[in-house]
């Protein structure tokens, strides 16, 4: 019940850098008070709050040029056709976040849908293969949980 609570309305702790920006929070609540230790304790809260953030990061970027070269063009083109089931050369939204499952990509419905709005549409609410490309190239995602990152 308590993670369920959690993950509704504090999502970002889901993501290393969230835990990082929470900790910084903290340490700088605990720098506040007036003793040694109270500063002590709060420097090395918002020392691990940077670190969380900085190689959250580091790894989400290497991640990101990993996930991004295992796929050629050919591969990717293969089945962004296999998803258009319609044949229209376009997919709609329910179509792309079925291809991103291909590829191991979980987005929920906000992010999917926010995911599909940022692309570039080729007729009414569709993408096609070419903005399909694009949005592959230079989306980011937060790869230590494998989600769409919405922030960055």
């Amino acid at each position: 019940e308590i993670d369920a609570m959690i993950r509704k309305y504090a999502y970002f702790l889901e993501f290393i850098w969230g835990r990082g920006c929470l900790y910084f929070f903290i340490g700088s609540l605990q720098m506040a008070q007036a003793s040694i230790l109270d500063m002590s304790v709060g420097a090395y809260m918002c020392f691990v709050g940077v670190t969380y953030i900085v190689s959250g990061r580091r790894t989400a970027k290497k991640l990101e040029q990993l996930r991004k070269s295992l796929y050629s063009e050919a591969e990717l083109r293969r089945k962004f056709e296999a998803a258009d089931a319609e044949n229209r050369g376009s997919l709609n939204c329910d179509q792309f976040q079925n291809l991103l499952q291909q590829f191991g990509i979980v987005l929920n419905m906000t992010e999917g849908e926010s995911a599909f709005m940022s692309i570039e549409k080729v007729e009414g609410e569709r993408i096609g293969l070419a903005q399909f490309l694009h949005w592959w190239k230079t989306a980011e995602f937060d790869n230590d949980q494998n989600h769409f990152a919405l922030s960055v």
